[in-house]
């Protein structure tokens, strides 16, 4: 899945791509993990962060791309990478990540179910009305 971010900012030399995605609202850095297959790894940054010089935002990569998993980590494109308590969540509720991939494919509704399991209370109202009309097409 090719995540596009508005007003996007590439950084080829270093391997990452920070802009925002309108659908959650939020600004983001992609991390470029070059293995075997490519793929990206999202973290949360703020607008701040988005809009501050260069180095600033090579530090923040180079942090993300190191720890991996830390508090500003939100989706990786390799199931792998993904937390262990995302997926035992998931199967408890009989959900298995084949099927996450299929039904919540799209960084919204990744989103969505991501914060409904996690953190039900900041599910906004605008977030719930956008998920049901969703559900309704």
């Amino acid at each position: 899945m090719k995540i596009i971010l508005e007003n996007e900012k590439l950084y080829n030399e270093k391997y990452y791509r920070t802009g925002y995605i309108p659908s959650i609202d939020k600004y983001v850095l992609a991390d470029m993990v070059t293995w075997i297959a490519w793929y990206e790894r999202f973290y949360f940054i703020s607008e701040t962060e988005y809009n501050s010089e260069q180095d600033v935002i090579d530090k923040i990569a180079a942090y993300c791309h190191e720890t991996v998993i830390n508090d500003r980590f939100f989706f990786s494109e390799n199931k792998r990478d993904m937390p262990p308590e995302i997926w035992k969540k998931f199967s408890k509720l009989g959900i298995n990540s084949d099927y996450v991939e299929q039904q919540y494919e799209g960084i919204e509704k990744f989103y969505y179910i991501y914060h409904e399991l996690f953190y039900p209370k900041y599910i906004t109202a605008a977030m719930k009305m956008k998920r049901e009309e969703g559900n309704k097409s």
